[in-house]
């Protein structure tokens, strides 16, 4: 019997387990600070404060870090440490173009893989989206919304090296970097309409 056959997970899995729950635990912390602004570009990160804050030991802090740098949202320099990244304007206007290049392209690829389901699931976080910019105006909870429309349409790709890719470019640029500047700059009362527009590329195959 396949069920009764693998029993318990092996100690030393259960450990690995535990320390990527716990490095992700502060992943996920670190995020959460750079996207309500507790944290901005240029701040440093400091270890004792952030194992503290989650109480966690050092030890998945330091590997949070390490993750984070290598997805582009930390920098490390050697006796200062890690500190969130200072994106320049020329260099938020280029990751922007690389992002709609890169979804565009992979939107494209995709096209006849879409199903019913997957307009559909685009169409109930549209829906959201126009609630939120009539009511609201939550900059976190658009910004939710924004990183799961735009996960939906990398996710239809059959692709996962391009959707890895992707949802870390993503993740850097449109979820920590531009929405943190606030409404002036992501420009919140045309944002239902500039998704509606990406939706309606897609349903008339025009992406």
């Amino acid at each position: 019997d396949a069920g009764t056959s693998l029993g318990a997970a092996p100690a030393r899995g259960r450990k690995n387990m535990r320390k990527s729950t716990c490095r992700q635990q502060v992943i996920d912390f670190i995020k959460e600070m750079i996207l309500t602004g507790e944290i901005k570009a240029g701040d440093r990160i400091k270890e004792a404060y952030i194992a503290a804050a989650t109480e966690l030991s050092r030890v998945p802090v330091r590997e949070a870090l390490v993750e984070l740098c290598q997805e582009g949202l930390l920098q490390f320099e050697p006796n200062k440490g890690a500190s969130v990244i200072k994106p320049t304007a020329e260099g938020l206007c280029t990751s922007y173009e690389v992002c709609g290049l890169l979804e565009g392209y992979i939107a494209g690829a995709s096209l006849p893989l879409y199903t019913r389901n997957d307009f559909t699931a685009l169409e109930e976080v549209l829906v959201q989206m126009r609630e939120v910019q009539n009511s609201s105006r939550d900059l976190k909870t658009l910004s939710d919304l924004d990183f799961k429309f735009h996960d939906l349409i990398i996710s239809v790709s059959d692709n996962p090296l391009l959707i890895n890719f992707a949802r870390i470019h993503n993740a850097k640029f449109e979820h920590f970097f531009f929405f943190p500047y606030g409404e002036e700059a992501f420009g919140v009362d045309a944002f239902y309409e500039r998704h509606l527009e990406v939706y309606e590329s897609l349903k008339s195959n025009d992406a």
